[in-house]
């Protein structure tokens, strides 16, 4: 069967911005047929504290519920790829979707593959070092054929636009899982805190209580706040924390100004 119409569902924030953006569009014909979970080294070379298998099972189990919430059928698939050809993961991993992807093309007519960064973050620079989601509008656009169009979904804003697309949401605020930790959000790694703060920012943190424990956060937010400080302060264009910390700076203008003085 061709003229499917695909994207992945990790389950994190640029996951279910594509999900949601593309699941009943103004574009009838381009709404979404099909969610994915790709396996091809993304599991092994991320998760590291928890058993990579119940890892892996409870990452195929929300995918599947979050299928199932929206009526679509899931594509698993599994590669042992990296594990035959060991490689970086942060340098490989939008080609191994790829061929991911490809492994399908009889089924696809269009595949959104959820951005990282934005168009504004787009860069060539360091690109043999560099992660790829820097370019990959580029990357999708070489990669697509006559016959499947893949498009970088999301690349038009940044994550805290993202963020507060999929805050009102009932299937994202029950199943959002950002952490690279654990089967469920720590709250504390770097994607947990980062998430947590565009939360804060976009004021949407009672929204998502069911998947984040959103008291223990607020109990040590000013640690939270100093992780968002010190981050600025080594990179102040820093994609996922510049705009975050431009909005809470205004609510708590006295908070890091003291962190700047005595900084000094």
């Amino acid at each position: 069967m061709w003229g499917g119409v695909g994207t992945g569902i990790s389950c994190g924030v640029d996951s279910f911005y594509a999900v949601l953006k593309h699941f009943n569009s103004v574009y009838p014909s381009r709404n979404l047929t099909h969610l994915c979970i790709f396996n091809n080294g993304s599991i092994n070379s991320c998760y590291g504290v928890e058993n990579i298998p119940y890892i892996k099972q409870k990452v195929f189990e929300r995918a599947e519920a979050v299928a199932k919430e929206f009526n679509l059928p899931l594509l698993k698939l599994e590669s042992n790829f990296q594990d035959v050809v060991p490689q970086s993961h942060l340098r490989t991993h939008t080609y191994m979707d790829a061929l991911a992807i490809y492994s399908l093309q009889k089924l696809w007519r269009t595949y959104y593959y959820s951005s990282t960064y934005s168009f504004a973050d787009f860069s060539l620079q360091k690109n043999f070092d560099n992660d790829p989601a820097h370019f990959e509008p580029l990357l999708w656009d070489c990669f697509s054929t006559s016959k499947l169009k893949i498009i970088s979904s999301g690349s038009e804003g940044d994550r805290n636009d993202k963020v507060d697309f999929i805050a009102d949401n009932p299937i994202a605020q029950k199943y959002l899982h950002v952490c690279l930790k654990k089967a469920t959000n720590c709250g504390w790694c770097p994607k947990c805190l980062r998430t947590l703060l565009a939360l804060d920012a976009a004021n949407k943190l009672d929204n998502f209580r069911e998947c984040f424990n959103i008291d223990a956060y607020l109990k040590a937010r000013n640690k939270a706040f100093v992780y968002l400080y010190n981050t600025i302060k080594k990179e102040p264009d820093q994609p996922f924390f510049a705009k975050t910390y431009k909005i809470l700076y205004e609510r708590h203008k006295n908070f890091f100004d003291n962190l700047s003085s005595k900084n000094k």
